[in-house]
């Protein structure tokens, strides 16, 4: 086992410096404690990083252009390579048996080149731990991941085979065709994000790369659950979200109801790992698979939707303030040119996704901002443009119920997918737009009718439907085809 860059270190070298550390850092009355671990690119760093969870310390890695201080991250100490390996430790040192946490057992063998591209202190113990284990070179020196162009040309060059990882940057990785083909193993960070359309895209741009996912890799580098996925499935009819996978084995693992019930199968309860909440909701299969589940994955699935758009290479949602001030969700698509039409993208979105999973807007970038530490920059995407993917009417109902809404919202545009409610509306305007859809249409829509259709789309086909119900005329039948072909 190798480290590089710098001088060449093997597992020995390894362990005699981790034991150093471990022997320093109780010296210090430091063991147990959480600790802060400046990132540097050389040997010194596994070393240190080993060293304090050989101790029981609790390791956070710190990036050194974080602009967040140490002191605000809840740590007792911020230790640096040099306070503790200035010099060189004795490789044959008989007190420095190597036992380095690892778990990925044959996934990494002595010919892998091993690096981390993430921010996440589990992930880069995990990396560093089962890289030194397995006897495989461990590059700790790659390019920051907001510069995907210079990651993926480092990729190719240093030949590396096993990649640490998190869903955003794997997305960008294998969308863009950055990932070489040496890459034979990913191990993607799981809580809920990692996604069947991820296994699509990662097996179109690399085939031959295996993809495990691990479920809350701790700061000891042990993930809590780890699924493998098998080469030949079948994403045809999977689930949205990949499971959370096989537990680590003398867990106690429970899914519990909000009245503290274990969680029947099919029901949705809250996993709790050894007595400790992890907050995530998930549903229990009779074959003991726990998938992903509850209302917090509702984003999950308009995001999912919007990549399944034409030329699409990611998507994510965020929160922003709607013209009422109040948080909307907004969909955000990297990969279409700057010719592509936002209104008819979102058209071909509502033909995909419930109403209640429509974002309130649908704005293209060309390309999805990541943080140092592999998530969604959401704080750098734009703010939407209120008019940039507004859908016009496009039968003569939609422009009779937009003229409507535009007078109760006392606003001069709507499009056909904004919602009455993000625009201002509130139950007493309903009340009102209720009255007048009788009035004009024949059909009085209840409350709770506009509430769960409160776009001029939702609302046009809602009244057609009732207007065939009662009269079940033909006219009617070939209008709502009519409807029905604009969406398709």
């Amino acid at each position: 086992m190798t480290i590089a860059p710098g001088v060449p270190r093997d597992h020995r070298w390894i362990g005699a410096a981790a034991a150093r550390v471990a022997r320093a850092v109780g010296e210090r009355g430091l063991a147990g404690s959480r600790l802060g671990v400046r990132r540097e690119p050389d040997s010194r760093f596994a070393a240190l990083v080993l060293g304090c969870v050989r101790a029981g310390a609790t390791v956070t890695v710190l990036d050194p252009e974080s602009p967040v201080a140490p002191e605000f991250l809840g740590v007792s100490a911020v230790l640096s390579p040099a306070d503790f390996l200035d010099g060189t430790p004795d490789a044959a040192d008989p007190a420095a048996p190597f036992d380095a946490p690892a778990w990925t057992g044959e996934r990494i063998t002595a010919d892998d080149r091993v690096c981390v591209l993430s921010g996440h202190s589990g992930q880069i113990v995990s990396a560093i731990a089962c890289a030194v284990a397995s006897g495989a070179t461990l590059r700790p020196d790659s390019p920051p991941v907001t510069d995907l162009p210079a990651v993926a040309e480092w990729l190719a060059v240093h030949a590396i085979s096993v990649v640490f990882t998190t869903p955003p940057v794997l997305r960008a990785l294998a969308a863009g065709d950055r990932l070489p083909g040496t890459v034979r193993q990913a191990i993607v960070e799981n809580t809920g994000g990692l996604l069947v359309h991820d296994v699509e895209a990662l097996r179109r741009a690399a085939p031959a790369c295996a993809l495990t996912a691990a479920y809350r890799t701790g700061r000891d580098g042990r993930p809590l659950a780890v699924h493998d996925v098998p080469p030949d499935w079948d994403t045809e009819d999977a689930p949205l979200w990949l499971p959370a996978g096989i537990f680590r084995r003398g867990a106690d693992v429970r899914l519990l109801t909000a009245a503290g019930k274990p969680a029947s199968f099919g029901e949705i309860g809250a996993l709790v790992v050894d007595g400790v909440p992890c907050g995530d909701q998930l549903r229990r299969w009779p074959d003991g698979s726990l998938e992903f589940a509850g209302p917090d994955r509702d984003a999950d699935e308009t995001a999912a939707a919007v990549r399944e758009l034409p030329d699409v290479r990611d998507a994510t949602t965020a929160e922003r303030f709607g013209e009422d001030g109040e948080p909307v969700l907004v969909a955000y698509a990297a990969g279409p040119g700057p010719d592509a039409d936002p209104a008819a993208l979102r058209r071909m979105l509502a033909t995909r996704l419930a109403q209640p999973l429509m974002p309130a807007r649908l704005v293209l970038v060309p390309e999805l901002p990541l943080t140092a530490a592999g998530a969604y920059d959401l704080d750098a995407l734009p703010d939407p443009d209120p008019g940039e993917d507004r859908v016009a009417p496009r039968t003569p109902l939609e422009e009779q119920l937009t003229v409507m809404l535009c007078e109760l919202l006392k606003t001069e545009q709507i499009g056909v997918f904004d919602s009455f409610f993000e625009l201002g509306g509130f139950s007493l305007l309903a009340t009102q737009l209720a009255t007048r859809i009788r009035e004009s249409f024949g059909v009085e829509p209840s409350l709770l009718d506009i509430f769960g259709a409160p776009t001029v789309d939702g609302l046009a086909q809602l009244i057609v439907r009732r207007q065939l119900e009662l009269s079940g005329s033909a006219e009617l039948e070939a209008l709502l085809a009519e409807i029905e072909r604009t969406e398709s």
